[in-house]
């Protein structure tokens, strides 16, 4: 059976969300980043994000296949009410739909605390995911 769910992420994830990332570290430039954090790094990341926003992982039959998170957006107090929202999805599951389902899964639940007016999305060549602005 094919269930999607979409959940709050755990620290225990976080090998899993971190070998999502590294694929986009070492094969992207969307990351602004050269070298893969260490585990404990990319928790303590997590942990950071997680004492204000959401912080999701995807998961298709019990298996993560991708997360999303949000996060401050310029990091100037007029921008306090706004934050950006990231998806990394497994690269083995892009171009599936997986990334506009789960927008369109968590919007409704975080419209609270997420600021969908202007969405930043990246395509990159070698993972097919996208680029621009919505």
């Amino acid at each position: 059976m094919d269930t999607l769910l979409i959940r709050n992420a755990r620290l225990e994830d976080a090998d899993h969300i971190l070998n999502i990332y590294a694929n986009y570290i070492k094969n992207t430039a969307v990351t602004f980043e050269y070298d893969v954090p260490g585990l404990s790094e990319f928790q303590e990341r997590m942990r950071h994000t997680m004492k204000r926003y959401p912080y999701l992982v995807i998961e298709r039959d019990g298996q993560i296949e991708g997360y999303a998170y949000a996060g401050r957006f310029i990091g100037r107090a007029a921008y306090d009410w706004a934050c950006e929202l990231t998806i990394y999805l497994d690269h083995n599951v892009c171009r599936r739909g997986m990334g506009r389902n789960t927008l369109t899964k968590t919007a409704p639940i975080s419209m609270p605390v997420w600021d969908f007016r202007r969405l930043e999305y990246f395509r990159s060549a070698d993972t097919n995911s996208a680029a621009g602005t919505i």
